[in-house]
Formats: structure tokens, C-alpha cells, sequence
């Protein structure tokens, strides 16, 4: 496995009303693996910029980055995040998201001790089937689900392999995502982007899949 450092990446679009709180939950539960914050505000027209500042500009314990993007794009945000992380993994996490665990991120470093593994989601991940020889389906969904997790606590401790994982909680090797060339945005109207990387990951050898952490998000607040 390589060393044990990790950029977290946030984008954040109009979450004024929830994220400092978004932010404290990150900072409070994040380990020493987190080196580097990178913070994208996309097109914000409220005041989640002025908050999220006031807070990040406090840091000390990490660098943090700001950049911008003017086009309400979440996957070209995301790319620059990951075009712009300098650590071994990046972790995208969503501007809806309170993390309630603490060392999260070096929790979801555990499956990297396998050489061959690409990314981990702590939502979901699914297998592809085809249909009519033409037609994708998705099948063999393996997702966030506190009540089982609560009944079966043992399904936290088991990586679960799929053919695609997407969403953030989202952990990724960098190394590998650069020899893909990141994330492709054509596909961003459709929302395959992680889909299709895993895919192109898939096709050199490396597996992804899901692996929990404990966080919340509402629907009301975008998730």
C-alpha cells in the first residue's frame, strides 16, 4: 500500500443554511492522512463562500485550496480537484454530507491494502448486466443502509466488490485515475462519469466497490 496521504475534495453550490456545519463534521472527524483541502465553490449566488471561508481560513492542520468554476458542472469541479491533488488518494466528499465518524477517511483507506483496488464508495455500487444484447441494466446493488449495518454491524468490515461505484463518500488512487486522463465530462448530462471511469479501471485489472463510513444527508438538503 502507499503512503497514507489523502486531499479531500468539496465542491460546494448554495448550501449556505448547512455548510459550516458540513465542514465541522469533516474537520472534527478527519485523521492526520488528510494533508490537503481542496474546496471548489461552483457559481455560488448565496453566501456559502463568506461561510465556508470562515471557517477554512482557521485551518492549520491541513493546506486549503480554493478554486472556482462558473458553470454549475459538479464533474468538471471534481476534476479539478483531482487534476489539482499533490497526495497518493483523493476523497470526494458532497457539500450535503455531515460525517459522523471519526478518522473516516484513513477507514476508507482499508481497502487500498489490495494493489488492485480503484475506488470505493461509501453509498453505493452496482453491477452491469446486459439485456437484448444491446441494453445495459444495472443489477447487484450494494448500498448505504444504516438499519442493516445496525442488525449485521459485520457488513462494515467487508469490502464489496461491484463492477462501478459511484456518489461520495467517494475514495479514489490517484495514480491510477491519471493514467485514465480523470474523469471523461461528456458524460456528465447522463451522470455516468464515475461509471465510466470504473469501467476503464475495470478493463486494466482494478476492482471497485463499497466500504462504510458513518454520515447523514436529507434530501431537503440536496442528497
Amino acid at each position: 500500500m502507499k503512503k497514507q496521504t489523502t486531499s479531500l475534495i468539496l465542491t460546494i453550490y448554495n448550501q449556505e443554511e448547512i455548510i459550516q456545519n458540513v465542514i465541522k463534521s469533516i474537520l472534527d472527524n478527519m485523521s492526520t492522512c488528510i494533508k490537503e483541502i481542496i474546496v471548489i465553490f461552483d457559481a455560488c449566488t448565496d453566501k456559502s463562500e463568506e461561510y465556508a471561508k470562515e471557517i477554512f481560513d482557521k485551518v492549520t492542520n491541513a493546506k486549503v485550496i480554493y478554486n472556482y468554476a462558473d458553470d454549475l458542472y459538479e464533474l468538471k469541479c471534481n476534476n479539478i480537484g483531482l487534476k489539482q491533488s499533490t497526495c497518493n488518494y483523493s476523497l470526494i466528499i458532497q457539500d450535503d454530507m455531515i460525517i459522523q465518524e471519526k478518522d473516516f477517511d484513513k477507514r476508507m483507506l482499508k481497502p487500498f491494502i489490495f494493489l488492485d483496488t480503484f475506488a470505493i464508495s461509501s453509498r453505493i455500487a452496482h453491477n452491469y448486466i446486459l439485456y437484448n444484447d444491446i441494453d445495459l441494466a444495472w443489477t447487484d446493488f450494494a448500498g448505504y443502509d444504516p438499519y442493516n449495518l445496525k442488525i449485521l454491524p459485520t457488513l462494515r468490515d467487508i469490502f464489496t466488490i461491484r463492477d462501478v461505484c459511484n456518489r461520495g463518500p467517494l475514495m479514489l488512487d490517484n495514480e491510477k485515475v491519471q493514467s485514465l486522463n480523470y474523469l471523461d465530462e461528456i458524460y456528465w448530462p447522463l451522470n455516468l462519469d464515475e461509471h465510466d471511469i470504473c469501467l476503464r479501471a475495470w478493463e486494466r485489472g482494478w476492482v471497485s466497490g463499497v466500504y462504510w463510513i458513518k454520515w447523514t444527508s436529507k434530501e431537503e438538503w440536496g442528497g
